[in-house]
């Protein structure tokens, strides 16, 4: 199906989530990438989803990234404690990920990715 819409520049997932329950998203795509043997599918607005909002999934070798979801996941989740988010910043920080950074923003290199970046090169919506 991904073939076919790709075409379009959209992107289609499905599976099984949380408690095994069918979820499925369609999103325009932003970029796909090979990195280490994975297809790695990046989308930015979604056009249509189920009420199940994971940031990413993996389905055998493949790979979405859902930066729509991520951004709503960072910017309007509850406060976190001041551990917690001493601990986000550390573990963020390990992905070159800055605290205030926006979603949009390109990263720097992943560790042990020889230079694939945690969102890749993509123009701004």
């Amino acid at each position: 199906m991904n073939q076919v819409l790709r075409t379009e520049g959209i992107v289609y997932g499905a599976g099984y989530g949380m408690y095994l329950k069918p979820t499925f998203f369609l999103a325009r795509s932003l970029s796909t990438e090979t990195i280490e043997g994975h297809i790695v599918h990046t989308t930015d607005h979604e056009l249509v989803r189920d009420l199940f909002t994971a940031p990413a999934m993996l389905q055998g070798t493949t790979i979405y990234l859902r930066r729509e979801v991520i951004r709503r996941c960072c910017g309007t989740g509850s406060a976190p404690q001041a551990g917690q988010r001493v601990a986000l910043e550390d573990a963020f920080a390990t992905f070159g990920i800055r605290p205030g950074q926006a979603a949009d923003e390109r990263a720097g290199p992943c560790p042990g990715t020889d230079g694939a970046r945690l969102l890749p090169d993509a123009p701004p919506p």
